[in-house]
């Protein structure tokens, strides 16, 4: 889930002076892709790229002093990477490790701990987390502050901030943000992942995960506010295939070139959850409309007629689900996304959580809560939706008769 995530999108002010920021960041960006697809790496090697995201920095989640103690994500990419490399799924993994701003390459056989690929973007910094306090991009608030307010990723923000107050830490003006054309942080961002996926050999790219936290608009890799151009909203939304900006992968004929990276049987993964309540009181009202008793002759004469309201409820529920990020990843890749059903929440596997399905996986990463939501994913099989339920999605030991065939409870998205 997105945390402390605006509900409505800031809308963007940008200014001509920003395409000189652009311009400047790209050759630098070119050389991270060119690095990335060298000729020196066995010739379209099956290749899987894992985006380890970050959200904001937090003790909990060990952001805050990764190389003490692995952040979880970057953690669970490393986890799902060593099971590719050892099952054979993969010849070759690129780990985008949002938080330290590295592209580190494992291959079968090479360096246990991988290679950093040069050029490597800034490390994201902890001073850009800022609050939005009536208007007041503050870096320290109240307890009282922080729980009503959103923390978000304003990048390059220490760089205004010292221009305007002599620190980093300093509080500047919301508006005075918006004005500025941009600094020179060079952090990592999802389109990182979008041109280095759409420049990798034909036929080569067998699968992509984001592993972190997620919503309906798409996984929270940063936690950026949605506006500006994507050089300053680093996280995936559900607009970036038909954004201006990123033209030069989903648009024209580059979308074919985008599509043409993947191998026959790639898929696409958004972990993390889809914890809409909206889903969840569709659901429980639907399951409420089918426990009417009807006598035979009511069942003759209503049932057709109670079907189809209860009908539009599932309508509902599918009409969400087509306009989930995950639906529209998977209609430019051309290729199948798992992620969670809208209304569901996922675990982390290998701490202390809430599941009591007793289900087991290999790599230890998430799954939906499963004995949360056993009720909700088995409406969803009852309206035909698929779940991945093998490979790393199939319990390893023995579960529940209402547990079985659902996997890690993520549902198959097509285009």
């Amino acid at each position: 889930m997105r945390i402390n995530q605006p509900n409505q999108p800031i809308k963007p002010m940008i200014e001509p002076a920003r395409q000189g920021v652009i311009d400047a960041i790209q050759p630098v960006a070119q050389q991270v892709i060119e690095q990335i697809e060298q000729p020196s790496i066995v010739a379209n090697a099956r290749t899987a790229l894992l985006v380890a995201q970050v959200n904001y920095p937090r003790k909990s989640q060990a952001n805050e002093d990764p190389q003490k103690n692995p952040a979880t994500y970057l953690k669970m990419a490393k986890n799902y990477k060593d099971y590719l490399l050892q099952q054979g799924k993969a010849e070759r993994v690129v780990i985008f490790d949002f938080l330290n701003g590295t592209f580190i390459e494992f291959k079968k056989g090479g360096a246990k701990d991988g290679q950093t690929i040069q050029p490597k973007r800034d490390a994201l910094l902890a001073k850009n987390y800022r609050y939005n306090i009536n208007g007041t991009l503050k870096l320290k608030v109240s307890p009282a502050e922080k729980q009503v307010n959103s923390r978000l990723y304003y990048s390059g923000a220490h760089e205004l901030a010292k221009q305007l107050t002599g620190s980093e830490d300093g509080d500047i003006s919301k508006a005075d943000y918006d004005k500025w054309p941009g600094g020179k942080e060079n952090s990592m961002s999802v389109s990182d992942l979008y041109e280095i996926a759409a420049t990798q050999p034909a036929a080569s790219l067998c699968e992509v995960h984001f592993i972190g936290h997620a919503i309906a608009d798409g996984p929270v890799i940063v936690n950026t506010p949605n506006y500006k151009r994507k050089q300053f909203d680093k996280d995936a939304r559900r607009d970036d295939f038909t954004d201006s900006e990123l033209a030069h992968v989903f648009g024209g004929q580059e979308l074919a070139k985008f599509q043409a990276a993947f191998t026959n049987d790639a898929f696409l993964v958004v972990w993390g959850c889809e914890a809409s309540r909206y889903p969840q009181l569709l659901i429980l009202q639907a399951k409420a409309k089918a426990k009417i008793s009807l006598t035979k002759k009511e069942a003759q004469q209503y049932r057709a007629k109670l079907d189809a309201v209860l009908g539009k409820e599932r309508d509902e529920l599918r009409a969400l689900m087509r306009n989930l990020y995950a639906t529209h990843l998977a209609k430019a890749a051309a290729k199948p996304v798992y992620s969670a059903p809208p209304g569901t929440g996922s675990v982390h596997e290998g701490e202390k959580n809430t599941d009591t399905s007793g289900a087991v996986f290999n790599p230890v990463m998430m799954h939906v809560e499963l004995s949360q939501h056993k009720s909700q994913l088995r409406f969803y099989k009852e309206m035909g939706v698929d779940f991945i339920d093998n490979g790393a999605f199939k319990p390893t030991n023995s579960v529940a008769v209402e547990y079985q065939g659902l996997g890690r409870g993520y549902a198959i998205y097509k285009s």
